[in-house]
């Protein structure tokens, strides 16, 4: 089915490869380490502060950044998307 397949985003914590050396699919980029693409999954400090300002307005954003800002790789931190959207539905922190 390579041929079907244009553009794919792979997650995980290993590496991924296909056992025919001639598949198209073996032609990756990983950009586990790019600091071009370190925000690509979570939202960046601006992100965060623009796209919810509505939703943030009572909140002392230090202490969401003391508990969602914390992953970065080679590059700008981004908050976790899954963990800040809950916080923002249930307006309390905790460890999602």
């Amino acid at each position: 089915m390579d041929g079907y397949l244009h553009l794919v985003f792979l997650t995980g914590v290993s590496k991924f490869s296909k056992v025919s050396i001639f598949s198209g699919l073996n032609q990756l980029r990983d950009i586990t380490l790019s600091e071009e693409f370190s925000t690509i999954c979570g939202y960046t400090e601006e992100e965060l502060v623009n796209v919810f300002k509505d939703r943030l307005e009572d909140v002392n954003l230090e202490d969401v950044r003391k508990w969602y800002n914390g992953y970065s790789w080679c590059g700008e931190k981004a908050y976790n998307p899954f963990d800040i959207l809950l916080y923002l539905v249930e307006k309390r922190f905790r460890p999602f």
